[in-house]
């Protein structure tokens, strides 16, 4: 016997056919009883399969707080597809998506959320961050002064959870309040003048703090090489040493006890020299100066003065000589 129906379109689901037979009624051609069974058959309708044409997602892009969640909704044309909607992640270490578009937001970072069905596909950029700190936990910071060496800072705070500095007012700060370096804390070194046997030095400044020399009061000017401020020892300067009892000097200032003399010239020129020196020397006595330090400073001046001046010579008289060639008084 055979069955045969027509399936309404769209239709899906179960149906039971029966088949009712009366047994009195069924005979052969001998018209004699026929013996037969029945059994009750079970027809399942499938509906014809109906593909996706485009799915849609509620957001393109979304940014969540790390531990949070959101649920992305999918909109699949035809609504009565037979496809199915599957959810995947492009970076679960960064978000998860479970089977019905709940996204969880695991750690920081960029993901990509794709929902497909079908061959149709819809894409969501999940951004997670942490969530902004509260800022409830903060350390003070002591204020430190500058020394001429390092900067010190005002007082601040810093957040013990973000980092994040603020002033004493509250108020965000991007770096810590340093304040300029202080100023160098100077001794003034007194100048100090070279015998013929100890090196002097010019004046000079030398700061307490950090060590350094300078040349003036402001520290403006730095003195790095510092062999430069030293007046190297002038030495002796004498052609015969005469140390008997009768040229001893009563009081010495340098390192002199004896009076030096010129014993004799070889050649009148040379006797003009000597004279010349003579008369320096007694000029000098005359005008309180010490001898060796006026001459000394004669000597050195005026080859350069005798270029420049013609009358450099007035300006070498003891009247312009240098504290240096005086004799202190007692």
């Amino acid at each position: 016997m055979t069955f045969q129906c027509k399936v309404d379109d769209g239709a899906t689901g179960s149906l039971k056919i029966e088949f009712i037979i009366e047994p009195n009624n069924c005979y052969d051609s001998d018209y004699d009883n026929i013996a037969f069974t029945t059994e009750t058959p079970s027809i399942t309708i499938t509906a014809a399969p109906k593909p996706a044409t485009d799915i849609k997602l509620n957001k393109s892009e979304t940014t969540i707080y790390t531990g949070n969640t959101e649920t992305l909704v999918a909109t699949v044309e035809p609504s009565d597809t037979t496809d199915t909607v599957v959810w995947t992640s492009s970076k679960e270490s960064v978000a998860t998506v479970d089977n019905t578009g709940k996204v969880t937001a695991v750690a920081p970072g960029t993901a990509t959320i794709t929902a497909k069905a079908g061959d149709k596909t819809a894409t969501c950029t999940v951004t997670v961050e942490n969530a902004p700190c509260t800022h409830t936990d903060k350390t003070n910071v002591d204020a430190k002064p500058s020394t001429c060496t390092e900067q010190g800072w005002d007082a601040y705070f810093k957040c013990d959870d973000c980092g994040q500095l603020f002033d004493n007012a509250g108020n965000k700060i991007d770096a810590i309040p340093y304040l300029p370096l202080a100023a160098h804390s100077l001794t003034p070194v007194a100048a100090k003048a070279a015998t013929c046997t100890e090196n002097g030095n010019k004046a000079y400044y030398k700061c307490d703090v950090c060590g350094k020399w300078f040349e003036d009061a402001t520290a403006n000017v730095e003195i790095t090489d510092h062999s430069s401020v030293v007046l190297t020892a002038l030495g002796h300067d004498y052609t015969e040493r005469i140390e008997d009892a009768a040229h001893k000097k009563a009081t010495a200032t340098d390192c002199r006890s004896h009076d030096t003399y010129w014993l004799f010239a070889n050649t009148p020129g040379g006797a003009q020299s000597s004279s010349v020196i003579y008369s320096l020397i007694e000029t000098a006595k005359e005008n309180g100066l010490d001898p060796y330090r006026y001459l000394l400073w004669v000597l050195r001046n005026a080859p350069a003065m005798s270029q420049m001046d013609e009358a450099w010579a007035e300006q070498l008289l003891p009247a312009s000589a240098p504290q240096e060639c005086r004799i202190p008084k007692e």
